[in-house]
């Protein structure tokens, strides 16, 4: 009896070794490096912050409201074990636009420079 128990050990075991070399392979192909788009810059348990790269949007044709983006930290081309916490994907939602944290100052600078623009006489493209 015990020899059928060590027996059924090793085959859960080695099911579990192919599961998890299949389901790599499969998380593996679903990052791809000429899909990346941005980088993470918040989350909590119900948003995501993204900052996306406009030359990569581009490159990806665009991210409209609605579609969906996989964050993962997952290297392409990498064969990561699943019982990694770093082998995790999350599936997201595109649901609409977020301010940069820098965009209080970036604002700032726009209204002083506007204030400056509006008391000069002399502008760049004035004559002489």
């Amino acid at each position: 009896m015990n020899q059928d128990a060590d027996a059924l050990v090793a085959e859960i075991a080695s099911f579990d070794a192919e599961a998890a070399s299949s389901s790599s392979k499969k998380l593996t192909m679903l990052v791809r490096p000429e899909d990346l788009a941005g980088d993470l810059l918040k989350m909590d348990y119900t948003e995501c912050e993204v900052l996306v790269h406009d030359h990569l949007r581009q490159k990806v044709g665009g991210l409209p409201l609605g579609c969906f983006l996989l964050a993962t930290r997952l290297t392409p081309s990498s064969a990561p074990s699943p019982s990694e916490e770093d082998t995790s994907l999350l599936l997201l939602r595109v649901t609409g636009q977020s301010r940069l944290p820098n965009a209080s100052e970036t604002d700032l600078n726009r209204f002083l420079a506007g204030q400056r623009a509006a008391v000069e006489t002399d502008v760049w493209d004035a004559e002489g």
